[in-house]
């Protein structure tokens, strides 16, 4: 169940500064006894000059589909718009929206939600004037059925520290190096909880590990940090019961056979490609991320077979149309018949999408 509020109250209204247009929002996560609660995951999706579409009901959706993915979401790999923040032990976390992605707005709708192991998620949404200054109170209700082991919790509060992701020039905050004693502390909660059989807990401690800052090289599994990429590889070997992932194993182990989605060789391989992902689309419906769904209009045009193209990207549309704008959307048509053309096909096919003006 989401629990969905109105954002009440404001810190005030701050003076336009030299920069331009911005916002600013200190987000507070309690619980029902209004006690601070640390290592919260926040997710934000806002407006932006360039995307004004965006509504309450494309937060709602997201909570509802991938809440159990929590761990493994970082800022944009859903929609390519959505933050996630950590809340810090006091329970709060800084966001601010800038001119370059407010400028001109004179108000600005975001919704907010929080999420933490143990508790019910809940979403705010928030609408107020351009330079507003705004304080956004998550109140979360436990979950009465779910108990958290404390090793999690811990993980929760040291992933915070180690990067609250509310650097908006640098939200996986390459520039850091994590504390050694935090790196250690993890691996250690990491590797207890792999040997009491806990495996996806201890994936979602080495996914992340993966990502955070790495102990005085780069972080992530293409990175230059070689402790990274094998954390990737034991997450990618512990994880359970997410849908994503298995997506992702079927499709690397297709990558590795000399998958193409560009050219027109290998068709037998992308037909087979083709039907595992179509597979799992039914299995899992809603908890394979967006991009999935998207991904079948490529292997189909490359395969020479172009209606089914057109079908599987309407299909991409219907599931999650707030990935892209209207006029983006527009352009993965024009994109679609380019790729057509490229194949073979028409020399402009035409696929008709709901809501989105042909090119």
């Amino acid at each position: 169940m989401l629990v969905m509020l109105m954002a009440v109250g404001a810190l005030g209204v701050a003076a336009n500064a030299a920069s331009g247009d911005s916002m600013s929002y200190r987000i507070r996560v309690v619980d029902e006894t209004t006690r601070p609660v640390a290592g919260a995951t926040v997710w934000v999706l806002g407006q932006a000059h360039y995307r004004t579409e965006f509504q309450p009901a494309d937060m709602a959706r997201m909570v509802r589909r991938y809440r159990a993915d929590a761990d493994f979401i970082l800022t944009g790999s859903l929609l390519g718009s959505e933050w996630v923040l950590r809340t810090a032990p006091d329970g709060t976390v800084t966001y601010l929206r800038t001119d370059k992605d407010v400028h001109g707005l004179q108000r600005v709708r975001t919704s907010f939600a929080g999420l933490k192991r143990g508790f019910l998620p809940v979403q705010v949404d928030d609408e107020a004037p351009i330079h507003s200054r705004r304080e956004i109170v998550i109140r979360l209700k436990r979950d009465p059925g779910v108990k958290v082991d404390p090793r999690m919790d811990e993980f929760d509060r040291l992933r915070a520290l180690a990067n609250p992701g509310n650097d908006i020039d640098d939200p996986f905050a390459t520039h850091r190096s994590l504390d050694p004693k935090v790196d250690a502390r993890l691996r250690e909660l990491a590797a207890g909880l792999e040997q009491d059989g806990q495996l996806d807990d201890a994936a979602a401690i080495y996914y992340n590990l993966s990502y955070l800052p790495g102990v005085g090289a780069a972080a992530g599994p293409e990175g230059e940090n070689p402790t990274g990429t094998a954390d990737y590889e034991r997450f990618r070997k512990l994880t359970r019961g997410h849908p994503q992932f298995e997506y992702e194993a079927m499709k690397a182990t297709y990558l590795g056979q000399g998958l193409d989605f560009m050219t027109a060789k290998g068709a037998p391989l992308r037909r087979d490609y083709i039907a595992a992902t179509e597979k799992l689309i039914r299995q899992h419906g809603e908890r394979l991320w967006p991009y999935t769904h998207g991904s079948l209009e490529w292997a189909y045009v490359s395969n020479g077979e172009f209606e089914a193209g057109c079908r599987a990207l309407r299909a991409f549309h219907d599931f999650e149309p707030s990935v892209n704008s209207v006029k983006g959307w527009t352009k993965f048509v024009e994109s679609f018949q380019q790729r057509v053309r490229e194949n073979g096909g028409p020399a402009k096919m035409p696929c008709e999408i709901a809501g989105v003006p042909p090119p």
